[in-house]
């Protein structure tokens, strides 16, 4: 069994019994090859060339049958939509994010697409609803349509200017005076 997949072109063993059920086989496949689940599945096919399309297709492989699956989209890249939390702007950006990519290169890539300031502080990346990504790994877990959050610690000298009332004056704060605390 392998995918269209440019990450799995090896195949992997899996045991299937007589009495399978096609809609079985494309489950135990999607499983074993550890896709996302809004993958959409185009076809099953044993190679060369013969599409497996119902159960008694599944009930006719012989041993050591070579499958495909065949999806309906090229995963290799997926789409990810990126705010900036808490912020005026509620509405996402979409950003093309790839399974190789690490955590600091997609900070970078939604910092540019937000256009952040060099100067600000991410406090945290959060997965919509509740899940937080802070390592290569959750990254390479995004699935299409992921909406990330990045929730950003308040500039203390932005916050120490604001602070100091309407009569015009501004603190006497320097950002050597303030220690910074990640």
């Amino acid at each position: 069994m392998a995918s269209s997949l440019p990450e799995h072109k090896d195949f992997r063993e899996i045991e299937i019994s007589r009495q399978m059920t096609f809609n079985q086989l494309v489950r135990l496949m999607w499983y074993e090859l550890g896709l996302c689940s809004n993958v959409e599945i185009r076809k099953v096919r044993r190679l060369p060339d013969t599409e497996i399309r119902n159960d008694r297709d599944v009930q006719r492989l012989c041993d050591y049958q070579e499958l495909e699956l065949v999806l309906n989209h090229d995963y290799s890249s997926r789409i990810i939509r990126v705010r900036v939390a808490n912020s005026d702007e509620k509405d996402f950006t979409e950003i093309v994010a790839y399974p190789q990519e690490t955590y600091d290169q997609l900070m970078e890539k939604m910092r540019e697409h937000l256009d952040l300031d060099a100067n600000a502080v991410v406090k945290k990346v959060r997965r919509l609803p509740n899940t937080l990504i802070h390592v290569d790994g959750d990254v390479q877990r995004l699935c299409n349509n992921d909406e990330l959050e990045l929730v950003l610690a308040h500039d203390p000298v932005k916050f120490a200017s604001s602070t100091s009332g309407d009569c015009g004056y501004k603190a006497a704060v320097s950002p050597k005076q303030i220690d910074i605390v990640y």
